[in-house]
């Protein structure tokens, strides 16, 4: 995913699951203000982020190849 495309999915994905930043920072062990900026594009995540986002909320495998491109 490019930068704002992973930011697009991501605030998506809060906003469906009706998440807060400070639920998932805190599933992710993650600072809350690393997950503002990939949710507003101003960074993209790294490789291991992502697959332990993909572990952690379980994404069907189909889902984490789309996140993961």
């Amino acid at each position: 995913m490019k930068k704002n495309e992973f930011a697009t999915y991501f605030s998506n994905f809060l906003e469906k699951n009706n998440y807060k930043l400070d639920y998932v920072a805190q599933e992710m062990d993650s600072a809350k203000s690393t997950m503002s900026h990939y949710k507003n594009g101003e960074r993209i995540p790294q490789d291991d982020f992502v697959e332990r986002f993909i572990k952690v909320f379980r994404f069907s495998e189909e889902e984490g190849n789309f996140i993961r491109n």
